[in-house]
């Protein structure tokens, strides 16, 4: 990996194809607005980048075999002249340790030069899932540019960034996801566990209300089918837990209610970190696209994550 390159942490994006015109229906009538036009060349930019890391992936893939191919040959003619180690001849000896130097410096070589091209599989896997990512937002979105009903805000290089900044701003990425991820399962709080309770008994307690069936008017008990009534199938109730919440349906809230639980925020209180994650997160992408423009600025190579967002990576350029 060259040194002065950016690793992206490797998340990848289902490899699939989309269109690659992004020419909306009669655009050659219509004049596009400049974020149109600057979405489009960027695109084509990313496309053309996964395309090369594509190539230079077959490219060092297919020496590697050609390399593996031949220390394998030269492995087999070691064995066939050395089928033993030599003893006596010193000239024999030194050729024989010298050959098999030579062999083991050389697939250590080529298993580093391996471990390098997975790297690379993965970087080229992580473009091209980004360039689908981003195709299909195009393709979603053309006629909004062209028509300039869509702005997109523009992303200025930093021209003071380092790949530690933008390795940090990784990180805090992928904690708030995380954190906003975990949001959905946590436990909620007592008084909104207690409503919820409420609301399910009380739905369970009218769909059983609606399924019973009032027995006519008598006045000998045998008359009365309690089977009919409650819709019991060979003599069980079809609908127990209904029979429960109808008969004792507050009881059985408060006895739920009471039972000790792990308290979480309130729904509104959650409802506020996601909005508030949600809004981090939009700065922090944002910052992580400025950074990798700044790197790119000077010279070096960076690679974008696949699930970046394709709007703040396809942003036209602002000013600083």
């Amino acid at each position: 990996m060259p040194t002065n390159s950016v690793q992206t942490p490797v998340k990848t994006a289902p490899v699939t194809r989309y269109p690659r015109s992004g020419r909306p229906a009669n655009i050659d009538t219509r004049k596009p607005s400049p974020d149109y036009g600057v979405v489009r060349a960027r695109v084509e930019a990313l496309r053309e980048h996964s395309k090369n890391l594509c190539g230079s992936y077959s490219q060092l893939l297919e020496r590697l075999r050609d390399r593996s191919f031949r220390l394998d040959q030269h492995k087999i003619a070691f064995h066939e002249r050395w089928r033993q180690p030599p003893e006596r001849n010193a000239d024999e000896v030194a050729l024989y340790e010298e050959t098999k130097t030579n062999l083991k410096r050389e697939e250590a070589e080529i298993e580093a030069s391996y471990e390098r091209a997975e790297q690379m599989e993965a970087r080229s896997s992580a473009a091209t899932g980004l360039v689908a990512q981003c195709e299909r937002w195009f393709e979603k979105h053309a006629e909004a540019l062209v028509d300039g009903a869509l702005e997109l805000a523009p992303v200025s290089a930093d021209t003071k960034a380092t790949p530690a900044q933008l390795n940090q701003t990784r990180t805090q990425i992928e904690t708030a996801e995380r954190h906003l991820a975990s949001l959905d399962g946590v436990p909620t709080s007592a008084t909104d566990r207690k409503a919820l309770l409420s609301r399910a008994v009380k739905e369970r307690t009218q769909h059983f209300e609606s399924r019973l069936r009032i027995p006519e008017a008598t006045r000998c008990v045998d008359d009365i089918d309690f089977n009919h009534l409650f819709g019991a199938w060979h003599g069980e109730v079809s609908d127990f837990w209904g029979l429960i919440c109808w008969l004792h349906g507050e009881a059985l809230v408060k006895k739920l209610a009471a039972v000790e639980a792990e308290d979480g925020p309130s729904e509104a209180e959650r409802l506020a970190q996601i909005e508030q994650l949600r809004a981090d997160l939009e700065e922090a992408y944002r910052l992580e696209e400025s950074l990798c423009r700044g790197l790119e600025t000077s010279g070096m190579q960076v690679d974008r994550r696949a699930d970046a967002p394709p709007e703040v990576v396809l942003a036209p350029a602002g000013g600083r």
